[in-house]
């Protein structure tokens, strides 16, 4: 029998000068916890990342699915919309999506966890804003999902340690399963 899969949660590979992702720190480490979540990494080249996530969303048919990306500073910011890409201009698809996770639930763990946070309507226009394009677009054409979102995660610094990073996206991940 094949397990189920509520969440779906990625995180990419290190890039230019980071040798470790904190994205993908924190994906894998859910990946580890919980049953019933699946951590893929992706790599950072554009029409490669679309294509793992469409093969992961595929091969795994999750509920939902949790993008994340590394921003510097010291904050989290919850992704509230992606953009198409000219990258990606090979894909039929909308010019625009909107996240479809309860974002306010999500901010309010990183509240409690006094962890710097905000809205952002500004994915970056890289990989990572590719990526959630990709997300919402397979949403809006298969209609199986029900959240889908990414969230980039701070970078290692004196206020955030890998395991505070960890340690909040765990709290995400159990609201979200209801844990």
């Amino acid at each position: 029998m094949t397990k189920r899969v509520k969440l779906l949660i990625t995180g990419f590979e290190p890039f230019r000068h980071h040798k470790i992702n904190t994205s993908w720190q924190a994906a894998n480490h859910i990946g580890q916890l919980f049953d019933d979540v699946v951590a893929v990494e992706l790599p950072v080249e554009y029409v490669a990342a679309h294509d793992k996530l469409i093969e992961s969303l595929e091969k795994y048919k999750p509920d939902s699915c949790l993008c994340m990306g590394l921003a510097e500073g010291t904050e989290f910011r919850l992704e509230k919309m992606a953009r198409k890409p000219k990258e990606l201009s090979q894909f039929a698809g909308e010019e625009k999506h909107f996240s479809t996770w309860p974002l306010e639930a999500m901010g309010e763990v990183l509240t409690g966890l006094k962890s710097n946070w905000r809205y952002s309507e500004d994915c970056g226009q890289y990989v990572c804003e590719s990526t959630l394009w990709t997300l919402l677009q397979y949403k809006f054409e298969k209609e199986n999902l029900e959240h889908a979102t990414f969230l980039h995660v701070p970078s290692v610094s004196d206020e955030y340690s890998i395991q505070r990073i960890n340690d909040n996206v765990q709290a995400i991940v159990k609201q979200y399963l209801k844990i």
